[in-house]
């Protein structure tokens, strides 16, 4: 496995307008999964890094600082979190830390890919919500072949694997309960 570099840089800015919410905060560049699919490499070409995407983080270091200034000059809304980047840098602690002190927390499982029923004792008493996602599916459209996985891009795969992801948390016991919201994307509630 190759070494990560991870850097400490300074943003300029930290809350940023979104198409998906009101606002979006990236407190990385890079990540260190290095996902096939992932449809945020194209970020690579604002690092000034020459290491693959998966092999870098650059860490915005003074993302509370600028986030303290920036947010009495915004009006309410909704923030999403690592628009860009994965938000926990594989740290799933983060989550869980989040959870606990009550800051409502999200995890996107996208694409759906065989195995995604197994994160439910992972997530359990992590999250509030799940959003389990299609949107990629497209971009990720050369994985599937490659993979030969285009099985799993149909709605029946979809279906499937959703009653085994609500199974799964079901089985961890009467404390979680699920939501399941019929939309484009799929919403679990968890709580």
């Amino acid at each position: 496995m190759a070494m990560i570099v991870i850097k400490e840089i300074r943003a300029k800015t930290i809350l940023s307008k979104s198409k998906v919410y009101e606002y979006v905060i990236n407190p990385y560049l890079g990540c260190q999964h290095s996902c096939t699919y992932c449809y945020a490499r194209f970020m690579k070409k604002y690092s000034g890094h020459r290491e693959a995407w998966g092999q870098f983080v650059d860490v915005k270091v003074n993302a509370p600082e600028l986030l303290k200034k920036e947010i009495a000059h915004k009006k309410q809304g909704e923030v999403w979190i690592s628009g860009v980047c994965d938000p926990y840098q594989p740290r799933i602690i983060a989550l869980g830390e989040l959870h606990q002190v009550g800051i409502k927390t999200y995890t996107m499982i996208a694409p759906l890919l065989p195995g995604a029923e197994d994160l439910a004792e992972i997530l359990a008493g992590k999250v509030d919500y799940i959003i389990i996602d299609r949107m990629n599916y497209n971009h990720a459209n050369w994985v599937y072949q490659k993979y030969r996985l285009k099985d799993k891009k149909t709605a029946e795969f979809f279906q499937q694997t959703e009653k085994k992801i609500s199974s799964a948390f079901q089985k961890l016991g009467p404390s979680v309960s699920l939501t399941i919201s019929f939309s484009c994307s799929r919403y679990l509630t968890i709580s």
